[in-house]
């Protein structure tokens, strides 16, 4: 009987010493704020842990419940688990509390879009292209203009690339990405075109990239700049500490120039072979 009872009040004391624990981590909990687990969720969100990122975010609309912020992140969370209904859910909450956040109106555009939801996803876009008030605009052609992208529907994605570079000058992402359209579409045998693909990547920040480089090659190919061309191609395919891959494009691209070359000198001419080894 007393080995019981001495057992029964090690079990009671157990059981006060538990009670006592979870007490002083509700204590903790309360004393954090909003800004805390808002946080912590972004911290979950930007490592994927997206399950963090949900219940933290949830934490954070609790302790604040116009936290939009909060809202408009645990939505990118609910996307990124493929539950769309609980993300425009939580986006337009972040909507209904300010109707003026921009990014918000961006997500959710970017949302419905990932869903396959293009005139909803446009229509959304619209929001902020046409508010005047919107800071967001450069941004909002640039998603607009990927929209169209994915419809290929070039003209439209080159338009709000263009709108894009209107409302940023400094919207480098846009100048490579509307200059390739160009390329793409071997547009720089207008000069006009030659001479605005070529500003567009000389006026990028960081504009001696090998990427930035071979879209300059393949414009002067274009215009039949062919000496212009062949220098560039010639400082990649002699560069050291370089990606294999650019070379193996230079390569690919002095073979094509050497053709060309030959091609509009000598029309008459059988066009060269090179053998693959």
């Amino acid at each position: 009987m007393k080995c019981c009872r001495f057992f029964t009040f090690l079990l009671i004391l157990v059981s006060l010493y538990s009670c006592a624990q979870n007490i002083t981590t509700t204590e903790e909990l309360s004393n954090k704020n909003s800004t805390y687990y808002y946080n912590i969720g972004m911290a979950g969100l930007t490592a994927q842990n997206y399950a963090v990122a949900i219940s933290n975010f949830k934490k954070a609309i609790l302790k604040d419940p116009n936290n939009y912020k909060a809202y408009d992140k645990l939505a990118i969370a609910y996307a990124n688990v493929d539950d769309e209904k609980e993300a425009i859910k939580n986006i337009d909450k972040a909507l209904n509390i300010k109707p003026d956040y921009y990014q918000a109106i961006l997500d959710k555009a970017l949302i419905l879009q990932s869903n396959k939801k293009t005139p909803d996803a446009v229509k959304t876009l619209n929001l902020c292209i046409k508010n005047d008030l919107c800071s967001l605009k450069p941004q909002a052609y640039y998603e607009l203009a990927n929209i169209y992208k994915t419809t290929n529907n070039t003209k439209e994605y080159i338009k709000n690339l263009n709108l894009a570079i209107l409302y940023d000058r400094n919207f480098d992402i846009a100048k490579f990405n509307l200059a390739r359209a160009y390329i793409k579409n071997n547009m720089c045998s207008e000069n006009n075109i030659k001479n605005k693909v070529l500003f567009l990547l000389n006026s990028q920040k960081n504009n001696k990239t090998y990427d930035n480089l071979l879209l300059k090659s393949k414009c002067y190919i274009q215009a039949k700049e062919f000496n212009k061309a062949s220098k560039i191609l010639q400082k990649i395919i002699f560069s050291s500490n370089i990606d294999k891959k650019y070379k193996t494009k230079a390569i690919k691209l002095s073979k094509e120039l050497i053709i060309l070359k030959y091609t509009n000198t000598n029309p008459q001419e059988n066009p060269i072979k090179f053998i693959n080894k």
